[in-house]
């Protein structure tokens, strides 16, 4: 039997056949359509990357705004308070109380709707750009009531200016502000003397305390003489921490990543320093409802003051990154606009 053997030529063409590579043109095509991919990829990563970078800043945005308003409104609620009686008149016997904005009762709040308004009232702090000056433009509110738990009156002695209460465990200290309040009248004092070790508490004149009392009486009206206007404060009468916060928006002294300027929410506890809130605020507009009415304003007449019953805030916030899509956006920030309406307490009958 013969065996047919293919000629050696033949089987030498065959190997180079299956041995063939590509050409330039396969090579051409292939890169093309592996950089259409890549590009497809790269596209599709950078899209999740700024989808991701914008919800962070979402999520910033509406948690700042959420602290922001819980902050306030915590105040704002208590504007014009006490643990006594809310429609008590108010004897404050703190030295130039009336020059000072912190301590210029006005019925417990007094907002800021210019400029000008504000700088009047806190020279110190000035509008500018410089860390912690006041944002050109935008509201501030300053709003004033009892804070923290309250003591309770075992005794007053008005000629010796003395309080003695129901604890050794008071946790006042001298230069503290304070309310008494019974339920005739409110006042509001500075402490010139407590000691730990025992229940009495001292609202005498002089001191080394600031502003300090212009009288040691307590009593309507405010006469700032040594003994002024006596007024006794019976057993079980209320002694409670005043506090005036002031709140308004400030540059923060920072950039965001593109160098643009952050701004934030400061916050001012009596007379001391301003104090950074909340990171991210732009914008604060306040306007007022005064009981009566049926429209906010955006600052009522200066005797209408008391007769506020409610505030309504809108807070421009933005992201501190940049780079991130939205149809809303400051510098290339994402950027929110949010409003609260927050009702007094005091004001509510």
């Amino acid at each position: 039997m013969k065996t047919s053997r293919q000629p050696s030529g033949s089987r030498l063409i065959s190997m180079k056949s299956r041995a063939r590579g590509y050409n330039l043109v396969e090579l051409m095509i292939g890169l093309t359509l592996g950089l259409f991919l890549l590009g497809g990829v790269i596209s599709i990563f950078i899209a999740t990357q700024q989808a991701n970078r914008a919800t962070d800043s979402l999520s910033r945005i509406q948690e700042n705004a959420r602290m922001a308003f819980e902050l306030t409104a915590r105040d704002i609620r208590e504007a014009g308070g006490n643990p006594c009686n809310r429609s008590n008149p108010v004897a404050n016997v703190l030295k130039d109380a009336e020059d000072n904005p912190w301590s210029n009762w006005v019925g417990g709040i007094t907002g800021y709707s210019t400029d000008a308004a504000f700088n009047a009232a806190f020279p110190a702090i000035g509008t500018g750009t410089g860390a912690g000056q006041h944002i050109a433009g935008t509201h501030a509110l300053t709003v004033m009531g009892a804070s923290g738990t309250s003591l309770s009156v075992v005794e007053h002695q008005p000629k010796s200016a003395q309080f003695k209460v129901n604890t050794k465990e008071h946790g006042i200290n001298d230069g503290d502000i304070l309310m008494a309040c019974d339920f005739g009248l409110t006042s509001i004092f500075q402490v010139t003397n407590a000691n730990a070790s025992n229940v009495t508490i001292v609202h005498n004149t002089g001191g080394s305390v600031s502003p300090g009392n212009c009288t040691k009486g307590l009593g309507l009206p405010v006469t700032c003489t040594t003994n002024g206007t006596e007024h006794t404060f019976g057993p079980n009468s209320q002694l409670v921490r005043f506090v005036a916060s002031t709140w308004y928006v400030g540059a923060s002294g920072r950039n965001d990543t593109s160098g643009n300027p952050i701004n934030s929410l400061f916050r001012i506890v009596n007379n001391g320093a301003a104090l950074e809130m909340i990171e991210g605020v732009d914008n604060m507009q306040l306007s007022y409802l005064v009981r009566g009415a049926n429209t906010y304003v955006a600052a009522p007449a200066a005797t209408a003051w008391p007769n506020v019953t409610a505030v309504r805030i809108v807070l421009t916030l933005s992201g501190t990154e940049t780079g991130t899509r939205s149809d809303n956006l400051n510098n290339n920030r994402l950027q929110r606009t949010v409003t609260q309406i927050i009702t007094l307490r005091s004001r509510q009958s």
